[in-house]
């Protein structure tokens, strides 16, 4: 699986309406945008989201789930594809 770092992850309401979102929470963003709500996302110093945590979580929250999110990451595209 990908070297993705995260810290933390919540199950959400509000992030995709109608849908009971696994939102995961990946770290290490270099653009650290001014005003940015996830500031604790910047620094890479999560722990790595392997294929076993994943498959965890999935299994843990599957029966209420109806969506899950990889929120940031955006800056490791390729890593986040190879997530299925």
């Amino acid at each position: 699986m990908s070297k993705l770092k995260y810290k933390g992850y919540s199950i959400v309401l509000q992030e995709v309406p109608n849908e009971i979102t696994l939102a995961i929470n990946i770290c290490g963003c270099p653009y650290k945008c001014k005003g940015c709500h996830s500031s604790y996302l910047w620094d890479n110093d999560g722990e790595e989201l392997t294929e076993k945590d994943l498959k965890e979580l999935l299994n843990k929250y599957s029966f209420a789930l109806t969506c899950v999110c990889l929120m940031g990451g955006d800056w490791e595209i390729e890593e986040l594809k190879r997530i299925k």
